[in-house]
């Protein structure tokens, strides 16, 4: 379980990545081996080196992969809506980011659900829908207060604006 929160927080490049998780684990964990884990963490990291090498094409093939092996990965989903974020492909990064939330509110990964609901936030500003954009970045804000994370200047700027 270290071993995989590890690679998570490698994996994810926003400041929410220094926050404590709640995470618990998806019910499919549960029923892969040894095995099927340890292949998964390979690759999460060879995404990471792919991403590294600049190489983002290679390494959403590779998160598609990660999540025919795990439907439940929900780090896997939020790396694939990053990925489409930066390539500019808002609608791709909405529908990854989407199947990212509903994953991590249904196992309890308020972390990660944070940060992807923040992430889906900045997608829509760049879909032209600002005023959800910033709306949804009032939530998070506000949920990330109550957890007590530092994202006073996030929700401050969601809430300005509204």
């Amino acid at each position: 379980m270290k071993m995989l929160l590890t690679l998570f927080l490698i994996l994810t490049w926003t400041p929410l990545a220094f926050c404590e998780t709640e995470s618990v684990e998806p019910d499919n964990f549960a029923t892969l081996t040894r095995s099927d884990i340890r292949e998964l963490e390979t690759l999460h990291f060879r995404a990471q080196q792919l991403i590294e090498a600049g190489n983002l094409r290679a390494a959403v093939a590779l998160y598609w992969e990660i999540v025919l092996l795990e439907p439940d990965d929900d780090a896997a989903y939020t790396n694939l809506g990053r990925l489409y974020w930066n390539e500019g492909e808002w609608q791709r990064a909405s529908e990854a980011l989407g199947e990212a939330i509903a994953i991590t509110r249904r196992i309890r990964n308020r972390r990660l659900e944070r940060e992807a609901e923040w992430i889906a936030a900045i997608v829509r500003f760049e879909m032209g829908e600002e005023r959800e954009g910033l709306q949804r970045l009032a939530a998070v804000g506000a949920a990330a207060e109550d957890a007590g994370e530092p994202y006073t200047a996030v929700y401050a700027w969601g809430n300005r604006a509204l």
